[in-house]
């Protein structure tokens, strides 16, 4: 709809960059946009029409502020054929999609307006203008697919229909993303509250959260920034208790399950014995085999004491600080760390120094941008027209698409919007993070068959000789009969390898060993360290390293669930 010579039709020449090879300006904005409807189509498969209407107009810009783009559904609808819930609004891509028809015809689903003002105002963001490559590299400019990635997200479902100041919904009925909207203060669905509560609720950050279980479960996976790192011990005559850490940039990033083990204080023999800057004796290296290893900061690097306690086989590394109510990032990088570390306080430090055998667990208590394990939605105080609830938080590590903040759209994969898609009502397809639990898997994978295949963790509806559970653990189909289930195991010097399910977060693998095989024999393999995971589709092959200290040994791998 640009007029001639303007926007997506200005024949300005232009040198082709970053993978974009138009050679007017309006010919590389088209490329741009073509490229960001390909981005989503990789995951949504619509079964029904989904026209773009896309243009260039003037919209709000100063030197330090503006708008880069704004979209949305053209039309929404309400209890047509197909819609999964009755008195709720649908965007019109959507309704396209689960009626499989255009319910909209001669019109466009998505409206979506690009802001002139960034290439042609030198006042605007400090005229850094757009950029119109492919490849992410946009330095001082505008990377303008991402934004329009992130535009495309608003048109095709993530958006809300309520009016955030006055709490009201569109048409008096709620609408398939505010359904999902929760407030973990109050306790209550946008869906489930009067006027008054949502008009609250859209304010409360950080108790406004996403409710969907598919995002809260790929949250885990992908937003796993350093932060909320934490360590549980409990002391002679207390109860547990729960204190502050810090993690490291270098070595694997810690979950939620955490690591478990017996604290031993390093000691290597010469003053001070416990920094771990020099190499530790054979008395002290045997403490620490399958221990957790308490170290001193101070005389050599960070990576240096944690190789030495790796290499005496510790399975994880709590650095003591030197110096008072001080916390932060362990620095340095060495990729040959496989075992996590933290940071404790020197006050934390003296209370675990003492405590010879204390069991101890650190863990990262929750992602940066979750509540209670649930990602947070943007909900200033006060509210920020065009961008409150119909956004993620801005305090997400990474940063994702769907923030409202510039500095957030350095990226061009829809990460959660994905799973936030397939909770609206979408299809979706090759999710990158297909995190799912037991219940999700078996609803995606066995409920379209209805009462013909068993739910049940030891049913087999395929007759494989394997139960669905053993299915689930294993990333085979519950419903073909050739695709065996089972956890190979193949050993090779003194590496092993399992094959398992990447969904599985609600699971836990344990390994076992075991000199002749007998059933009372096998015992936790405590000398395993190191992990190292390669990801394929939905399945994982896990590489664990041990240490050989006898002639034959035998292993197996359970999974349960946590």
């Amino acid at each position: 709809p640009d007029a001639a010579g303007t926007g997506f039709n200005d024949t300005s020449p232009v040198t082709p960059v970053g993978g974009n090879t138009g050679t007017t300006l309006g010919e590389q904005r088209r490329i741009v946009m073509e490229e960001a409807a390909r981005i989503w189509s990789q995951f949504l498969e619509p079964a029904g029409p989904v026209e773009i209407e896309a243009r260039f107009t003037s919209q709000a810009c100063s030197p330090t502020s503006g708008v880069l783009a704004s979209a949305g559904p053209e039309s929404t609808q309400r209890n047509f054929p197909g819609a999964p819930f009755r008195d709720t609004s649908y965007p019109a891509a959507l309704v396209n999609h689960l009626s499989q028809t255009d319910r909209f015809p001669n019109r466009p689903e998505i409206n979506v307006f690009v802001n002139s003002n960034i290439d042609d105002d030198p006042n605007c963001l400090g005229g850094r203008g757009f950029y119109y490559g492919l490849d992410s590299r946009s330095g001082f400019a505008t990377d303008l697919l991402a934004v329009l990635t992130h535009e495309l997200g608003h048109g095709l479902g993530f958006i809300s229909f309520v009016n955030e100041n006055t709490g009201r919904e569109l048409g008096g009925v709620t609408d398939a993303f505010s359904r999902n909207i929760r407030d973990v203060a109050i306790g209550l669905t946008w869906d489930d509250m009067t006027d008054a509560q949502r008009r609250v609720s859209a304010v409360n950050e950080p108790f406004v959260v996403w409710n969907g279980r598919n995002t809260e479960l790929a949250s885990e996976g992908l937003l796993n920034g350093l932060g909320n790192e934490q360590v549980s011990f409990t002391l002679p005559g207390e109860s547990e208790r729960t204190e502050p850490a810090a993690g490291a940039l270098f070595g694997p990033r810690l979950n939620r399950s955490g690591v478990s083990g017996t604290l031993v204080l390093i000691d290597d023999g010469v003053a001070p014995v416990t920094d771990a800057c020099e190499d530790l004796p054979p008395e002290n290296a045997a403490l620490l085999d399958g221990a957790i290893a308490l170290i001193d900061r101070g005389t050599c690097l960070f990576v240096e004491k944690v190789i030495r306690a790796q290499n005496a086989g510790a399975i994880a590394v709590v650095i003591i600080n030197n110096v008072p109510d001080n916390l932060f990032l362990l620095g340095g990088d060495d990729a040959a760390i496989t075992i996590p570390t933290v940071m404790v306080t020197q006050e934390v430090g003296s209370l675990l120094r003492g405590e010879e055998g204390l069991e101890l667990t650190m863990r990262r208590a929750g992602d940066a941008g979750t509540t209670v394990g649930q990602v947070q939605l943007f909900a200033p105080n006060p509210t920020d027209a065009g961008s409150s609830i119909s956004h993620w938080t801005t305090s997400t590590s990474p940063n994702l698409l769907m923030e409202p903040s510039l500095g957030a759209l350095n990226r061009q994969d829809p990460d959660l919007a994905l799973t936030l898609m397939r909770e609206i009502g979408w299809d979706v397809e090759n999710i990158p993070f297909p995190n799912l639990d037991y219940a999700l898997w078996v609803n995606l994978k066995l409920i379209d068959e209805g009462e013909e295949n068993e739910l049940g963790l030891d049913d087999d509806p395929d007759g494989d000789g394997f139960t669905n559970f053993e299915e689930y653990a294993a990333a085979t189909d519950p419903l073909n009969e050739e695709d065996f289930a089972g956890l190979p195991l193949t050993i090779d010097g003194t590496s092993l390898a399992y094959e398992r399910s990447n969904q599985t977060t609600d699971l836990s693998f344990r390994i076992f060993s075991s000199n002749d095989l007998s059933e009372d024999s096998f015992v936790p393999a405590a000398r395993l360290f190191g992990a190292d995971v390669a990801i394929s589709g939905e399945k994982a092959v896990e590489t664990r390293q041990f240490r050989i200290d006898q002639a034959r040994r035998f292993f197996r791998v359970e999974a349960d669930f946590e």
